[in-house]
């Protein structure tokens, strides 16, 4: 199951919950998005706020902010245009 909320949270949940050896990883991989020149526009303009700057500026804008977040990720970049960024996850382990 997956929360969004701080490791302390869930893990000052659990334990009030009556779990045990309540114990917090930090876990982080690399994943690989694909390449960058079409999927930083597709994924803007499939969240609220990508939305809302291609609402307030146009598609031209949007096409903007795509470029502009391709750029910032140019040290992650691949040659094959890909980016691979790390994620990290926490994973929570108890016992009941």
């Amino acid at each position: 199951m997956a929360f969004s909320c701080p490791a302390e949270r869930l893990t000052a949940a659990l334990t009030d919950a009556g779990f045990h050896d309540v114990v917090s990883h930090d876990i982080t991989f690399g994943i690989t998005l694909p390449p960058l020149a079409d999927f930083a526009r597709g994924h803007l303009s499939a969240v609220p706020w990508g939305q809302a700057i291609e609402d307030a500026g146009g598609p031209d804008r949007l096409a903007q902010a795509a470029a502009a977040v391709a750029a910032a990720l140019t040290d992650h970049t691949n040659p094959d245009g890909t980016a691979t960024l790390p994620f990290t996850s926490t994973l929570v382990t108890a016992i009941h």
